[in-house]
């Protein structure tokens, strides 16, 4: 029988490919690096950070989730991806964490 592998790992081998420290990747999401740390040790992250954590390291959440789809598949879930990527970028262009960034939208509005 083969071994599944899980988030955890999917995290922390996806965070060594991209060259992330614990704490490089935590802080480009805007987390303590003691929660990534965690997180390879079997804790999940919760809905809000998985979809900052994937964009990150170039995967979707699904397949952090699950394994499936390619990890560097840039096909995004849903618009949440889509925002959580932009933050992630405009975050790098202004060295600060994605935390910081904040992105509003309207939608069904006429100018």
């Amino acid at each position: 029988m083969e071994d599944e592998v899980t988030i955890h790992e999917r995290i922390s081998e996806r965070r060594k490919e991209k060259g992330y420290t614990q704490t490089s990747l935590a802080a480009k999401i805007g987390v303590h690096s003691s929660a990534v740390s965690q997180w390879e040790a079997g804790a999940t992250p919760r809905p809000d950070v998985l979809a900052r954590l994937a964009p990150a390291l170039d995967v979707t959440t699904q397949w952090l989730q699950t394994g499936q789809s390619e990890p560097d598949s840039h096909a995004k879930t849903g618009p949440i991806d889509v925002v959580n990527q932009a933050r992630g970028m405009i975050a790098d262009a202004f060295g600060v964490p994605a935390s910081w960034v904040q992105i509003a939208i309207r939608t069904g509005m006429t100018e």
